[in-house]
């Protein structure tokens, strides 16, 4: 039973509360898109608390909560006395006597510790250096939707430096009892600790675990590939070393052959965006040499009359149920994410209108005339 309990780290939950976590979080998703009232958190209030700034983090959260019938309160160090250097004992302790629950995005992974031991109240880790557990239970949710409720035996492969998400990606397909390779550079593997407790979750469900530094030895065979880069690394990834029905999630640079990128299902978060980038981008040169995203590599196929943006899907048109999602088993998926303002737009919504609701702002009069492209 979850209720009352801290959401720290994936590690600190048993096998059964990970999936009695997608399990719920599965049902709500399809009362929200039915449109079935689930106000289980009417009357809760949750407080935000952001020592970190994040647009996906805020709005994921806020927008939940509105959705579950509660409230969230949004708090930063500016309008608080943590700010000021208050202990963050006595913070804990305050908030605990207002809120039903704390959600905290900080830097020192100990920062959450400290607060949820003194806190009366669950506390949720929304990211630390160390780990982010909700966005990895998110992802398995995801991988679960898309490749089947049993997510045990998945191959997932990581490429990239070893950060808070591998760290959590190991704690998550530990749980689940998937294979977890990650392919970072050797000096920036994941947390050894973070690796050893993850060694000892897995022998409860026969997950496999492991850390190499050679990206075709981390993808061969994965029904998972996903590429945390900075936009000076590019790693090379051959087709040849995945397996048909592979999902290729990008939000960073990388390279493929040049035909498994007009084969594959191209799936990207807005095309205008991305057409864009490419008008007011002004680069000398190679457009992918300049932008560190593999969109590039469509643009530069499509002006080379290789495909058209007829063959790249929009991510809202298959949520929206304008496109199909996947069409068969073997298809390969390749979705690249050039990160874009919608939620920030989402979010700007939910205020908005809760602004109207309540009768209280101020309209600006920013423009005679709406701009127009």
């Amino acid at each position: 039973m979850l209720k009352g309990k801290d959401m720290l780290s994936i590690h600190d939950l048993s096998v059964d509360e990970v999936q009695e976590i997608l399990a719920l979080a599965k049902e709500l998703k399809a009362k929200q898109k039915a449109g079935v009232p689930h106000e289980i958190l009417k009357g809760k209030t949750l407080g935000m608390l952001f020592e970190k700034s994040s647009t996906r983090t805020r709005v994921s959260f806020e927008t939940g909560m509105y959705q579950l019938g509660g409230q969230a309160l949004f708090l930063s160090n500016r309008d608080l006395q943590l700010g000021r250097g208050e202990p963050i004992r006595d913070t804990a302790r305050v908030l605990s006597r207002y809120l039903d629950g704390i959600m905290i995005r900080t830097f020192g992974h100990d920062r959450v510790e400290e607060l949820a031991k003194w806190a009366d109240i669950p506390v949720i880790n929304a990211l630390t250096d160390l780990l982010h557990p909700c966005q990895v239970l998110t992802d398995l949710l995801t991988i679960e939707e898309y490749k089947g409720k049993n997510l045990k035996g998945l191959k997932m492969a990581y490429v990239g430096d070893g950060n808070n998400m591998t760290n959590s990606f190991l704690y998550g397909c530990a749980k689940v009892g998937m294979t977890f390779v990650a392919a970072t550079p050797e000096d920036y593997r994941p947390d050894e600790t973070v690796f050893k407790n993850a060694l000892e979750d897995a022998k409860e469900t026969g997950a496999a675990l492991s850390l190499v530094t050679d990206p075709k030895e981390a993808v061969k065979d994965a029904d998972i590939v996903t590429v945390v880069t900075s936009g000076a690394a590019k790693p090379f990834i051959d087709d040849k070393w995945l397996k048909p029905g592979v999902l290729l999630s990008l939000p960073a640079e990388m390279r493929v052959p040049k035909d498994f990128m007009l084969s594959c299902r191209k799936v990207i978060d807005n095309k205008a965006m991305h057409q864009l980038w490419k008008e007011f981008q002004n680069c000398e040169g190679d457009f992918h040499e300049n932008v560190g995203i593999i969109s590039s590599y469509m643009i530069q196929y499509i002006d080379e009359g290789l495909m058209t943006w007829d063959d790249v899907t929009n991510i809202g048109d298959i949520i929206a149920g304008k496109a199909p999602g996947r069409t068969s088993h073997d298809e390969s998926i390749l979705f690249c994410m050039g990160g874009m303002p919608v939620s920030d737009v989402a979010w700007g919504t939910e205020v908005y209108n809760k602004a109207l609701e309540m009768g209280i702002g101020t309209k600006l009069n920013l423009w005679d005339e709406p701009y127009k492209l």
